[in-house]
C-alpha cells in the first residue's frame, strides 16, 4: 500500500502528483505515533484496509493517508477537506491532540490597553522572556477564542518594576460568561498569584483587569502562561 504524506489539513491533486510524497507504509508502521479516524468530505473512511494495514497514520505531526480510500475523482485539481478525530486506546473518540501553547499563540478577539512582551523584569528583578502586560488603571482586557479546543490554562499574575507603588490590582477571568477566577487588591509587592482553570468546552475566556488604588502605573502582567 502506499501512504500520501500531508502536512496539513487539506490536500490537493498538484501535490498528489509529486511521487517523492509516496513512501512506503511498512516502513512507516515502525514509527506509529497513533491511530487517527479520518473523515473525507464529512465521509469517515475505514479504519483499516483490505490487507488489514491502516489506512491513516499520524507521525511527527504528519498524517498519511491512503490514497485508495479517496478515489482519483478527488485529484482534478479541487480541494478534499479532511478532518481527523484521535482515538484512545479503547477505540472511543476523544479530542484531537494539541501541543502545549503560550497565550499569545491563541487568537485574540478583542483587547484594551494590553500587550505582549518579549522582555519584561517583574518585581523581583526576575527577567521573563514572554510576559502579557494589562494597564489595570485603564480597565484593560483581553479576550480569547478558545473553540472548545483545550482542556487547561496555567499563568502566574506578577506586577513589575514599572508598576505603580501605590497600586491596588484587580483580575477577574470569565470562561464563557462565568466567572471562574478573581483577586482583588494586589499590591506591587505581591508574591506570584498562581492560576489554574479547567477549560474544557469553554470557547472564550475574558481576562478583565482594574485598579482600585492610585491611579497611575496599575500594571499587572502574565507569566509562564500554558493553555494545553
Amino acid at each position: 500500500m502506499k501512504l500520501w504524506k500531508k502536512s496539513t489539513a487539506i490536500l490537493t491533486g498538484a501535490i498528489l502528483l509529486c511521487g517523492s510524497n509516496f513512501i512506503d507504509a511498512a516502513t512507516v508502521q515502525k514509527r506509529i505515533d497513533s491511530f487517527y479516524r479520518v473523515f473525507v468530505d464529512g465521509k469517515k473512511i475505514s479504519d483499516f484496509d483490505s490487507n488489514g494495514n491502516p489506512n491513516v497514520i499520524v507521525h511527527n505531526g504528519s498524517t498519511y493517508i491512503s490514497v485508495e480510500n479517496i478515489g482519483t475523482e478527488n485529484w482534478n485539481g479541487n480541494v478534499v477537506n479532511i478532518r481527523t478525530d484521535s482515538r484512545n486506546s479503547h477505540g472511543s473518540n476523544s479530542r484531537q491532540s494539541q501541543r502545549s501553547r503560550k497565550l499569545g499563540e491563541i487568537r485574540l478577539l478583542n483587547s484594551k490597553s494590553y500587550e505582549r512582551l518579549n522582555d519584561f523584569q517583574d518585581v523581583r528583578n526576575y527577567p521573563q522572556e514572554d510576559a502579557y502586560k494589562f494597564d489595570a488603571s485603564l480597565d484593560s482586557f483581553a479576550i480569547y477564542d478558545l473553540r472548545g479546543s483545550f482542556d487547561k490554562f496555567e499563568a502566574k499574575l506578577v506586577t513589575g518594576k514599572d508598576t505603580g507603588d501605590g497600586v491596588k490590582l484587580n483580575m477577574e477571568i470569565y470562561l464563557d460568561d462565568r466567572l471562574a477566577f478573581q483577586f482583588y487588591g494586589i499590591p506591587k509587592k505581591s508574591a506570584p498569584i498562581p492560576i489554574s482553570l479547567d477549560l474544557s468546552g469553554v470557547r472564550t475566556m475574558k481576562i478583565i483587569t482594574s485598579n482600585s488604588g492610585s491611579f497611575s502605573c496599575g500594571f499587572c502582567y502574565l507569566i509562564d502562561t500554558r493553555v494545553s
